[in-house]
């Protein structure tokens, strides 16, 4: 009889708790429809995530979304590589010497990684590098599962702006919805003026923040900006990476839009 309260995916026959109750009594009963109820819970859940799975990917496929974009100095790309991207809360506890790009994190969101749909946050990345003239940066291709497979939160605009925290107030920035926002018009602008790629976001400030740590394996790619900052990281044993490096401009460069947003100030 067990069983049968076991069994979520039949309807649960009407003689059930009847006989139950006869045959175990009230307190067998009770537990039995509690955990009957936390498993019908659990199975919903599921169905939920796996239907929130397959519209991201059907967004994606849409879209055109290959990859996802994040910058970082040359120096914290060994440990990423070997321990993956991981929250700035979490590096603190952990004691990893890494140079962050921000450290005031003003979205107030120091476990949330910052990515970017198709192309980086060039305003943000060209600020950065002015900041720090002599350093070295790549820029990661991600696979696009991470917006499927991880806690992903998706920003049309910069995460830590007045307008993305009102946003944060108004409803969930995990809903699909919310990726869908990122690719319409923005606040006068209209999207198809801006003569941008379809899997580019809107806003080139919009952002997606993960809040679960992206392991090594959804690291598709490492963009140097030339060829002598690669042959620095070449003096390294890569061999035991499965990780594409290459040269690649393209990414440190601004988008073709660039003069419609200078006018713009959502820079935070």
């Amino acid at each position: 009889m067990e069983e049968i309260w076991k069994d979520i995916n039949s309807s649960k026959p009407s003689w059930l708790e009847c006989v139950t109750k006869e045959v175990f009594g009230d307190e067998k009963l009770g537990q039995l429809r509690i955990q009957r109820e936390q498993e019908e819970e659990r199975k919903k859940l599921h169905q939920q995530n796996e239907q929130r799975r397959n519209e991201i990917r059907n967004i994606c496929n849409r879209i055109g979304i290959e990859s996802l974009v994040h910058f970082t100095r040359l120096e914290n790309l060994e440990n990423i590589l070997e321990f993956g991207l991981i929250g700035r809360s979490q590096l603190d506890e952990m004691g990893f010497n890494f140079i962050y790009n921000d450290d005031r994190r003003i979205d107030f969101q120091r476990e949330a990684i910052c990515l970017s749909i198709s192309f980086p946050n060039y305003r943000m990345f060209f600020k950065y590098r002015q900041k720090s003239s002599d350093s070295k940066w790549v820029v990661l291709l991600l696979n696009r599962s991470v917006l499927w497979e991880l806690n992903c939160k998706f920003y049309r605009e910069n995460a830590a702006s007045n307008n993305a925290r009102v946003a944060d107030l108004m409803g969930s920035r995990s809903e699909t919805s919310a990726l869908i926002e990122m690719f319409e018009d923005y606040e006068g602008i209209e999207r198809n003026s801006l003569n941008i790629l379809n899997n580019f976001t809107t806003n080139p400030q919009a952002e997606v923040l993960v809040f679960d740590k992206i392991d090594p394996c959804f690291i598709d790619e490492v963009c140097f900006n030339s060829v002598q900052d690669m042959k620095q990281w070449d003096n390294l044993d890569t061999s035991n990476y499965p990780q594409r490096f290459s040269v690649n401009l393209y990414y440190f460069k601004p988008r073709n839009d660039y003069k419609i947003w200078q006018a713009k100030k959502t820079d935070v």
